[in-house]
């Protein structure tokens, strides 16, 4: 059993010319961060038009890539499928765009029924009953991100590289530092510009040191163990870590935590984790 992920842009025809070609190139370019961070089965690529898939081994890789990119790509919106299923026709050495199977119908159906209005930016489909439960995590926590402004996706993003939530050591954490440079790009980009405020500063306006990994903390969903309900998305001193790199007062960072529900999506997509196995058939 495999993953396909698929993610498409919404209305990107409504951005002018210049704005859709330069968000193309910095999709193009998060996705070759992304691809380093999780082992892809087939990487990540633009298939047709504003689309772009590839094919992992499980369904937590395909999720947890998605969640990075949904970060790294707002305020842009989209519409995203995961699917499960079998892997029925290999075309070696071509990529994901070239193969098929029912893990690609499964991932089409759901991005083909995801719609941000009614709750659910993307959906998850293996054909098990429990799909109800995971596309209610991942839709709630997916949504959350949406409603944020940049500040906070922002805030969310360096929260992510101090604190990344990962299932059974998958993640790539030494690839991380490479959102720095990814981040800077888009700032420079006109589309991502106008979305922030001249005069503020943002979480990666700070002077983030190299030694910023050093101390990350891996949050692993196959290694926690939380009692009967999800805490594990919050870590003690983090607050206090994001507000020495900053340089503001714990109080405000732990008012924007709150105010965007940050540490509420986490729980959630560390919950939806959490029952992907069930999904996957031995």
């Amino acid at each position: 059993m495999y993953s396909a992920l698929m993610i498409d842009l919404k209305k990107s025809r409504e951005y002018s010319l210049k704005n859709r070609e330069s968000i193309q190139q910095y999709i193009f370019q998060a996705c070759g961060v992304l691809n380093k961070l999780f082992p892809c089965v087939r990487e990540v690529e633009f298939s047709a038009g504003d689309e772009i898939q590839g094919l992992f081994s499980t369904p937590a890789e395909a999720y947890l890539y998605f969640r990075l990119f949904a970060m790294l790509v707002h305020p842009v919106k989209f519409r995203a499928g995961i699917g499960v299923g079998t892997w029925d026709i290999k075309i070696d050495n071509a990529g994901s765009p070239a193969q098929d199977g029912e893990v690609y119908y499964r991932a089409r159906q759901a991005i083909s029924e995801a719609d941000e209005l009614e709750g659910y930016p993307v959906l998850y489909c293996s054909g098990k009953k429990i799909d109800t439960v995971i596309n209610s995590l991942i839709g709630g926590a997916a949504g959350m991100g949406e409603r944020m402004n940049s500040y906070q996706n922002e805030l969310m993003l360096l929260t992510e590289m101090l604190s990344p939530l990962d299932a059974n050591q998958k993640l790539d954490i030494g690839s991380m530092s490479e959102i720095k440079e990814l981040i800077a790009y888009k700032s420079e980009i006109d589309f991502y510009k106008a979305d922030r405020k001249a005069n503020k500063k943002y979480p990666f306006d700070s002077s983030l040191g190299d030694d910023l990994l050093d101390s990350t903390f891996r949050v692993d969903v196959a290694e926690t163990e939380d009692t009967f309900y999800i805490t594990s998305g919050r870590q003690r001193g983090l607050p206090s870590k994001l507000a020495g790199i900053m340089g503001i007062s714990r109080q405000s960072v732990e008012k924007t935590l709150k105010t965007s529900n940050i540490f509420v999506a986490r729980n959630m997509s560390i919950s939806a984790l959490k029952v992907m196995p069930e999904t996957k058939d031995k």
